[in-house]
């Protein structure tokens, strides 16, 4: 699945922030783009924020929140440089494993939806290209609708 590493990306980044904080959720994408990319430079960070997540945060928002990241033990801070602490990457590895398991559990489901419930004949390819457009629709609903 073509999407797949987004919709990881997306899951795990909604899933790591606890609230609706501007704040909170700031600090779960620094850490999650942390994760991604293994060490950052902090001056690169803004950058990287934006590679992985298709937006540039306030300046004057990253330093004190690397701070406050790295005084609760979530990031490292050495020479400007940040990485991920060891506890922290391995409950994002947990986190992403899981919903790596969600996901092929719901494609199973989708997929015996289509062959058994409707008894439709189709290749896998195209199950998974008709998964792919239902994520998009559902992820699109979800953006522009909420959870409701």
């Amino acid at each position: 699945m073509k999407n797949k590493k987004n919709h990881l990306k997306v899951l795990s980044t909604l899933s790591v922030a606890a609230s609706d904080a501007r704040e909170d959720t700031l600090s779960s994408i620094i850490i999650r783009t942390v994760f991604v990319h293994g060490v950052i430079k902090l001056n690169e960070l803004a950058i990287k924020i934006k590679e992985e997540f298709n937006f540039i945060p306030y300046e004057e928002e990253i330093l004190p929140l690397t701070n406050k990241l790295s005084e609760q033990g979530k990031i490292n801070i050495s020479n400007d440089v940040l990485s991920l602490d060891e506890k922290q990457k391995s409950e994002i590895q947990k986190l992403e494993t899981s919903i790596s398991d969600q996901d092929q559990s719901r494609f199973l489901n989708f997929k015996f939806f289509i062959t058994d419930v409707l008894e439709e004949d189709l290749k896998i390819k195209q199950i998974k290209l008709l998964w792919s457009i239902f994520l998009k629709y559902l992820y699109d609903s979800f953006y522009e609708y909420g959870h409701e």
